[in-house]
Formats: structure tokens, sequence, C-alpha cells
């Protein structure tokens, strides 16, 4: 397997702090729980309310909307996202929501009751959906039939959209934590049907049955990440068990010649700022060697969502 490493996109700064950073444009809030469960509509630039929260095997996570006010026309938007409970900064996902024109006629606002926009996509979404597309192994046609595999799924973003774009897909998401999966379901808008089915099992037991059953895929999206972000960590994403070699092997013996793999790389260090969130993309030998030209990617990338009507 051909394997090329790019820099697609790259989140800013994680600030280790007690309390939740939010960066929007060019500017950098920050606010300190406890947060409220209501919203008043009536706050001023930024905001955030907390409307849930779980546990999984490894730590408690917090669902928290935050709220923006445009300066010049007084509009509103939210992004929900699910974060530690120990590191505010640290977030699993982030989804915007669907916000009603006529919110600020109510003082305070129950946004639990919002639905997800699955026409919106944050930048580390897109630097992760984009790839397969790019590299033909999947085709950007709302009728175009293909199997896809999800390793993780977190607060189901990637499936989230996928799925909305690409409904005839064959989509197949993994996931360890049945708690990820109930709050996935009931605020992070994940459905499952015909084409998009959730397992709740061990992402490297279902590889290791894959590739006994010969199942074949021509996208593996692999998002696997703790639940728990301990500060001596510098890795976080994927898991060290997804970095055995007999674990990329079986990735490989899934994916078909034409297929992608791709992976969030979730990295700490002194460089942070520059170099904190990757994406590794690998296609089978048949993806032709000029796909991975980089400035031809970044173009392909732009027209891909251009074409999507998402805002890169």
């Amino acid at each position: 397997m051909r394997s090329r490493r790019h820099r697609i996109a790259v989140m800013a700064a994680v600030v280790f702090v007690f309390g939740l950073v939010v960066r929007e444009g060019n500017r950098i809030y920050y606010i300190e729980p406890p947060f409220a469960t209501l919203l008043d509509t009536s706050f001023e630039n930024f905001t955030a309310v907390q409307i849930g929260s779980f546990k999984t095997s490894m730590a408690e996570l917090l669902i928290i909307d935050l709220a923006y006010k445009d300066a010049q026309t007084q509009r509103i938007s939210i992004n929900r996202r699910m974060v530690s409970g120990e590191r505010n900064e640290i977030f699993i996902t982030e989804l915007a929501m669907l916000v009603p024109a006529n919110i600020t006629e109510a003082k305070h606002f129950d946004t639990s009751q919002l639905r997800v926009d699955y026409r919106k996509l944050n930048g580390v979404g897109q630097a992760l959906v984009a790839p397969p597309f790019l590299m033909g192994s999947l085709k950007a046609d709302k009728e175009s039939v293909a199997n896809v595999l999800v390793i993780g799924i977190g607060g189901s973003q990637l499936n989230n959209f996928i799925h909305y774009n690409f409904p005839r897909l064959n989509i197949t998401a993994i996931e360890l934590e049945q708690p990820m999966v109930d709050m996935a379901k009931k605020y992070f808008g994940l459905k499952e049907d015909a084409n998009q089915r959730v397992i709740v099992m061990d992402g490297i037991k279902f590889l290791e049955e894959a590739v006994e059953k010969g199942l074949k895929y021509d996208a593996i999206f692999i998002d696997v990440c703790p639940t728990r972000f301990p500060r001596e960590l510098t890795v976080m994403c994927p898991i060290p068990p997804m970095l055995d070699e007999r674990v990329i092997r079986q990735i490989r013996q899934c994916l078909k010649e034409s297929g992608t793999m791709i992976s969030k790389m979730l990295v700490f260090t002194v460089r942070v700022v520059e170099e904190s969130e990757e994406v590794l993309v690998c296609s089978g030998e048949k993806v032709p060697k000029e796909r991975f030209n980089l400035d031809l990617l970044l173009k392909s990338k732009a027209k891909f969502y251009e074409d999507l009507g998402v805002r890169t």
C-alpha cells in the first residue's frame, strides 16, 4: 500500500486551561464552568450552555451548545460540542445546529430541542471526508453505491454528513462505547436505516472478523480517539493499538485495491500551534500517483465542497 501524508487541515492551538476556549473567525472566547442549562438570548457576542452529560468507560463527557451573536445582524448561530469533562478545551465532535429565526422572542431558550444542520461540516471534518472522493475511491454522485467503514463515531459528524449527501452509500459504523452511540442519536442526529448501521464492538475485533469474512471497503475512516485526554499523552489519535502492524495489515486487507483509508491524527507537541491535527491518507496501488499532488488535492477539495454547497 502506497502512503502519502499531507497536512490538509490544521486546527487552532489547544490552550491548556480549565475552561472552554473557542475560536470563531479571528476571535477567541473563553468561558468557565459551570455552564447555564438554558440560553439567555440577550447575551452579547458569545456564551455556552450545557444540555447534557454522560459517562464512558474512561471519562465523563459533556454536551455543550456554543452560541454566537453577529454584532451587526444580531443573528444567533449555535454549534454543539461533545467535550471532555476534565479538559473542556478539547472537543470530540462539533456540529452546526439549525436555529429558528425567532429564537430571540424567548428570553430563555432550551437549545436541546434544536436539530442538526446536516449540510454543514467544520474544517477538520472536511479534511477527513474529502480524500476518498478526491482519490476516486468514492464517486461524488448522490446515486453512487459503495461500501464505507467508519471506525469510531464520536458524535457521528463524518457519517452524518456522508449519509446526508450520498444516501445510497452503504455505511457501517463501529463504536466501542454504547453510551457514545446513545448520545450521538440523542444530541447529534445519528440515524440508522437500510444504508447506515452502527455496530457496538471493538474496532480491532471487527477488522479481524472482516478479514476472516473477506469483507472489502471502498473507503475506511479511522477516527479512534480516547474519551480521556491525559496531559502526559503526546499522541491522542489514533489510539496506540490502531498503530500495531497487525492491525494496519488488517486494514489493508479490508481495503479494495482502488480504496482509500483516512485516519485522524491528533498530536500534541511543542509546535502544537502548527501541528495539532493532521489527516493521514493512504490508498491502494490502483489509485493514480498523480492524485497525491498536494496542490491538486487542495483545489479538488475546494471544488468538491463548492459543488455540495459547503463553505470551506
